[in-house]
């Protein structure tokens, strides 16, 4: 791709991103993690422990594990530790009931190191209703998705999405990854 076609997608996409902003600050700003007493509890506290030691042979157990801050708190411990390992797990997390796991599995495959198949990305998303989960899940589909990936993307309708939609777009030109029919759709 040429360069100054590059810079003409990015600054396009940019353009609206700025327009949007003011409309849509909540897709932009990440809301935390709230509410799982992180202070207070010892096994949350082991798990970042976990964390910091980088052991995903340690942390993976816990994505099964009956308390949902637990698996929340271990799939965001691989948002940090990034191993490739981890991936199958976190996909699966992809289906957990809980929302807070489905985030924070979504963010760490978002992170994550290894190769993903995007198809099992696209297939959460479909399903997906959380805002912030789909954010992720769109961020991890733009930073590990091929050009078929992408061409599945942007037919994607973003139902008031755009600004998620636009930065995964920009993850993919960032890899040098598009084609004369996603240049258009950028431009349009």
């Amino acid at each position: 791709m040429h360069y100054q076609s590059a810079l003409a997608i990015f600054f396009s996409l940019l353009s609206v991103i700025s327009a949007e902003v003011s409309l849509n600050q909540s897709y932009i700003q990440w809301p935390g993690r709230q509410g799982d007493d992180l202070l207070n509890r010892k096994d949350l506290q082991q798990v970042v422990e976990l964390q910091r030691l980088r052991d995903t042979k340690a942390i993976i157990p816990l994505f099964k594990h009956k308390d949902p801050a637990i698996r929340a708190r271990a799939a965001f411990a691989m948002a940090s530790v990034q191993d490739a390992a981890a991936v199958p797990g976190l996909i699966e997390l992809l289906g957990d009931s809980n929302t807070a796991v489905r985030r924070d599995a979504a963010l760490a495959l978002r992170q994550s190191t290894g190769k993903i198949d995007t198809q099992s990305l696209f297939k959460h998303l479909d399903s997906e209703k959380d805002p912030h989960t789909r954010l992720m899940l769109m961020g991890a589909i733009g930073f590990h998705g091929d050009l078929d990936s992408l061409h599945k993307f942007i037919k994607l309708d973003p139902k008031g999405e755009e600004t998620p939609t636009i930065l995964a777009a920009i993850y993919f030109l960032q890899r040098e990854i598009t084609s004369p029919e996603v240049q258009h759709w950028a431009l349009q």
